[in-house]
């Protein structure tokens, strides 16, 4: 229980600190005045007053954090006087919409730079050669072990097929139906020729004969600057495409409810990366990364994407759009945001006590 809570604030905080420190950043770049940046939410604990005027702060629920703007919670009901200057409606309409996609780009941004320090600390997993790495493991009593096969042997011919590569064994028992099949293999430099008689192997899917062997085992390759840089932007790309696939399939029903996790579930693989070691953890927290970016930047008023959507709106019209519009949408998506949270979290709360 503890790993998982200090393994959740481990991994949550940097991420929403950093998602904040980008709309901090561009709004000082705009000229927008940040009243305040706060590390975590509650009873200010201890804080100091820049000479910009921004108060850092350190309070007491130590769960992300939060900038606060001028201008910007009143925005939609107040215009700034000609002579305040730092008002976040002073700045361009550009300008804001820059302020408000800087949180998830800097959360894609943070992505990027933990799979880099992964890549080069760690390597990454490539695929081996088939020739050089030979068989990963032979199951225990099955047909290849019963003949005397070891992992790190290479099936060179299957019948009067010629294997090159594991796949072509996958490709070759698409076929079989059960007869003896001749196998030639090597061990080193010595060649051995045995008959072997797959194995039929019923599977929820359909049956299926099976020899017993696995593909070679994956090697880690290490990774000069460029290259684990060029593969960590790849990794953050295929990260947000299985995320967004994810969301998509539990919306239109394709992928199980049951996939989805909140806070409770996030917690818990948060403490189990922990100890699972430094790598994992790591890879864990770009995830999240990119996951909060992408569920930020959804159209939902109260989130970056509502907030966007309605300074897309604003240069369509040229003007604001209602303050009332605003006020009531930005309740029903906060509203929203929060039932899904309690839901999810409810669903985590049984699972865990299945």
């Amino acid at each position: 229980m503890l790993d998982s809570l200090f393994g959740f604030i481990l991994i949550v905080t940097p991420l929403v600190l950093f998602h904040e420190l980008g709309h901090y950043a561009l709004a000082r770049y705009a000229g927008v005045h940040v009243e305040v940046f706060s590390v975590g939410f509650g009873r200010e604990l201890l804080g100091y007053t820049d000479r910009s005027g921004t108060r850092w702060r350190l309070s007491l629920i130590p769960l992300g954090g939060y900038v606060k703007m001028h201008g910007e919670l009143v925005q939609e009901f107040e215009s700034p006087k000609n002579s305040e200057t730092g008002h976040f409606m002073k700045a361009s309409l550009w300008q804001r919409m820059s302020i408000v996609a800087a949180g998830p780009v800097a959360n894609i941004i943070l992505a990027i730079a933990i799979l880099f320090m992964v890549n080069m600390t760690f390597g990454v997993f490539a695929p081996p050669n088939y020739h050089e790495s030979g068989l990963g493991n032979i199951a225990f009593d099955s047909p290849a072990e019963q003949i005397g096969m070891q992992p790190g042997d290479v099936i060179t011919r299957l019948n009067n097929a010629e294997i090159k590569d594991f796949s072509d064994i996958l490709h070759f028992m698409q076929g079989v139906d059960g007869t003896p099949v001749l196998i030639e293999y090597h061990r080193g430099d010595t060649s051995y020729q045995d008959r072997i008689t797959p194995r039929l192997q019923s599977a929820q899917e359909g049956a299926r004969y099976i020899l017993g062997v696995t593909a070679p085992n994956p090697i880690k390759k290490e990774l000069g600057a460029l290259e684990a840089l060029r593969t960590a932007t790849q990794q953050s790309i295929w990260l947000g495409s299985q995320i967004l696939y994810g969301i998509g399939g539990i919306i239109s029903g394709v992928v199980d409810y049951s996939d989805l996790g909140g806070p409770i579930k996030i917690a818990q693989y948060s403490g189990e990366t922990l100890m699972a070691g430094t790598e994992q953890f790591l890879l864990f927290a770009a995830m999240l990364s990119v996951n909060l970016a992408l569920i930020n930047l959804f159209p939902i008023p109260g989130l970056d994407g509502g907030h966007l959507l309605l300074l897309i709106v604003e240069g369509i019209i040229r003007r604001p759009p209602p303050a009332q519009v605003i006020q009531i949408a930005n309740k029903v998506g906060i509203l929203f945001v929060l039932a899904l949270i309690v839901i999810v979290s409810v669903k985590d709360i049984y699972e865990l006590f299945l």
